[in-house]
């Protein structure tokens, strides 16, 4: 959802180097999670509908299409499959499990959604899903000084209209936080195992923004081997579709005797 409107179309942009650089870099720039959210999005997403995707597009986004679409990106960048670390509980044991990023269920959004109407103290308000502006000004509060309890209050005065002048009560803010998460599309969270040494059953957090943190010096290092190998200039490597690079890495991997893997098989780090 892009401001209101609903949108299915998304035109992923073809994953070459240079968007990876800038990708790499984004951990470098003194910005929220939400705004380096949306310039993720922004650059890996060329359009949106009919429309060209740029941050304040991203912005407009609602959490939960954001939580999918950071997973789809970290897919198509080769981070798929993916490895959580986990303790049980039970006997302590510290083990690791692997998790592939599309097939993760998703809960579709509600018939009514973005908006559902909302009885406060005995008036309707109109109550919209949240997006990336939103979690973009709760986190400028937050970095400010701003107690949890009042950002909730303040996040949802924004999503009331017409405009709240009320002091919210607990009880306001869970009802609305209940309807909010039956309304909204969301991704899974949280993944199911057993302990591999007392089988016991273990449940695992899925940060939606992983593929945040997969984003790394990975280019920086292709480059190098290949500038090395193929004496290519780094224009000409960041301008190569990925799947043709990791070809070529692998060939050279081969070369030399290694074990070649196809990408996003390889085994916890």
């Amino acid at each position: 959802m892009t401001d209101g409107r609903l949108e299915s179309a998304i035109h992923l942009a073809p994953m070459r180097g240079h968007i990876e650089l800038t990708l790499a870099e984004l951990a470098d720039l003194d910005v929220s999670q939400p705004a380096m959210v949306s310039r993720f999005i922004a650059a890996t997403i060329d359009r949106i509908g009919s429309a060209d995707c740029d941050d304040a597009l991203a912005g407009q986004l609602s959490v939960g299409d954001r939580h999918y679409l950071v997973r789809v990106i970290g897919a198509a960048l080769g981070h798929n499959r993916i490895w959580l670390k986990s303790q049980c509980r039970q006997c302590g044991e510290i083990f690791e499990i692997a998790i592939e990023q599309d097939k993760l269920p998703v809960k579709p959004a509600s018939a009514d959604f973005p908006r559902a109407a909302f009885d406060l103290h005995g008036q309707i308000y109109q109550l919209r899903v949240p997006n990336g502006h939103d979690q973009q000004i709760i986190a400028e509060h937050l970095a400010s000084g701003m107690n949890e309890t009042a950002a909730r209050s303040a996040l949802a005065r924004m999503l009331l209209e017409p405009n709240y002048t009320g002091q919210f009560e607990e009880a306001d803010l869970a009802r609305l936080e209940q309807v909010l998460e039956a309304m909204a599309p969301e991704v899974a969270d949280r993944a199911q195992s057993n302990c591999p040494e007392c089988d016991a059953p273990v449940e695992i957090e899925i940060d939606p923004y992983l593929s945040l943190q997969q984003a790394s010096d990975e280019i920086f290092s292709d480059i190098n081997v290949l500038a090395r190998h193929y004496h290519w200039s780094e224009a000409a490597i960041l301008a190569m579709p990925r799947t043709r690079r990791k070809l070529y890495l692998r060939l050279i991997d081969r070369d030399r005797g290694m074990q070649v893997q196809p990408e996003g098989t390889a085994g916890p780090p």
